[in-house]
């Protein structure tokens, strides 16, 4: 049991020194250069699509609004016209 014990310190104290090495090999600058590009590219693409969805929602009122006036306009050319010819 006591051989046990040893060897699963030995491995925390392993573990500790690598995650020690790995975190001082990390390039920080690289790092938080990513950050800020993702970021930023996270802000352009949300401003597209925000764009997207208002120009999506203003042609699809346009689109609506013109079959309308297409729909009153053929309405209107249907309809028999009223000639009240009154002659005097």
């Amino acid at each position: 049991m006591k051989l046990f014990q040893h060897v699963h310190q030995q491995d925390t104290s392993n573990l500790f020194l690598y995650g020690a090495i790995m975190f001082a090999n990390i390039d920080y600058v690289g790092i938080a250069d990513y950050v800020i590009k993702a970021i930023l590219g996270g802000a352009v693409w949300f401003g597209f699509k925000l764009l997207q969805d208002y120009f999506s929602v203003k042609v699809r009122l346009k689109a609506r609004t013109h079959i309308k006036e297409d729909k009153d306009d053929d309405d209107d050319n249907n309809q028999p016209e009223n000639h009240n010819h009154s002659h005097h």
